[in-house]
């Protein structure tokens, strides 16, 4: 009764060969059925597999690129840039890096960039330090600013290297304890103006500070801490125009300052404490600002001043001298404020 029983649940066999063939057969299909649902299962975790990349893909593709180039200006502004990018283009003509995480910026940062005509440098929060020949052998770079950078304290002494074209370098706000050095700058541009204010750790200016700079045809250096003006301070420079104002603690300017300096030409020491002017750069003066400069109560004799030709100054004591001195000089223009 049992193999009866048995045999019911089995098809019809006629003979044992038969047998054999079916059961080998139910095998294959029970390890093919394995198989395919293994496959089924693999094919299913490739699926998410590439479904998850394309997601990650995709949203990386969303998130804006941390600086942008537009064919010509290739500009890092927000806070994911956090080093110098170094796939700038060959072609780029203007760069600006703004509110960045850059700690510095490093040594031959924009090398090859034989296009590049302007940097800007501003609102960096995070930036210490400028490197030795950062703004090196750039030979189309006419303009670099650099500003609103309190905690920049350092700029190497060879960051700015063989720069023949550049005619406008300005720092300014900036935490600079001491001027950077510009004797390599190499400028044959001959209307350089440099601008150095608002820097409130600047409180001397050093024995050829600008030497290197003999194009310099305009010096600002105008609402920073300086305290002192050394001796020889302008030595090799040409300066047609040059200001202190503002410097609200300059309260000394050696005598030989401008020794080894051709002018400057026109004068501003506004709103300073300075109570003497060197005869050695009077000679040279056409025009001599001087307002809120109470501590400058004499002025030097007039003889002094061969090419002056306008003056605005403070007391009215000073009228007196100039009065006289305008007898014998045909135009002079004489104002108080």
């Amino acid at each position: 009764m049992q193999r009866a029983s048995r045999k019911e649940h089995l098809p019809y066999l006629h003979t044992e060969l038969e047998t054999t063939r079916y059961i080998l057969s139910a095998v294959k299909e029970f390890q093919l059925n394995i198989t395919m649902k293994n496959v089924v299962v693999v094919v299913v975790m490739l699926g998410l597999s590439l479904m998850g990349l394309r997601s990650s893909a995709n949203s990386t593709l969303a998130r804006p690129h941390p600086c942008l180039f537009d064919g010509e200006s290739f500009s890092c502004l927000n806070k994911e840039v956090q080093e110098m990018p170094t796939d700038i283009p060959k072609n780029t003509t203007y760069m600006e890096f703004k509110l960045t995480r850059l700690i510095a910026i490093p040594k031959r940062a924009f090398f090859g960039l034989q296009h590049l005509q302007r940097i800007v440098v501003s609102e960096n929060g995070y930036l210490l330090q400028i490197s030795d020949f950062s703004f090196a052998n750039l030979s189309s770079l006419t303009e670099i600013i650099i500003t609103k950078s309190k905690n920049l304290a350092i700029i190497h002494k060879n960051a700015f290297w063989n720069l023949p074209k550049l005619k406008y370098l300005s720092i300014s706000n900036t935490g600079l304890k001491k001027l950077p050095v510009f004797s390599r700058i190499n400028s044959v541009v001959l209307e350089f103006l440099l601008i150095l204010q608002d820097n409130m750790d600047l409180k001397v200016i050093p024995t050829n500070a600008f030497l290197g700079l003999s194009m310099a045809s305009e010096l600002r250096l105008s609402n920073n801490n300086i305290t002192n003006v050394e001796s020889y301070a302008f030595n090799g420079t040409k300066i047609q125009r040059l200001s202190l104002m503002g410097n609200k603690n300059l309260s000394h300017i050696d005598r030989d300052a401008f020794l080894g300096a051709e002018g400057p030409k026109s004068l501003d020491i506004s709103d300073t404490l300075v109570d003497l002017l060197p005869h050695s750069m009077l000679r040279t003066l056409r025009s001599l600002v001087a307002i809120s400069v109470k501590s400058l109560r004499i002025l030097p004799s007039l003889k002094f001043f061969p090419d002056l030709i306008e003056a605005n100054l403070t007391y009215p004591s000073h009228c007196c001298a100039f009065a006289d001195f305008r007898k014998n000089r045909s135009v002079l223009f004489f104002s108080l404020s």
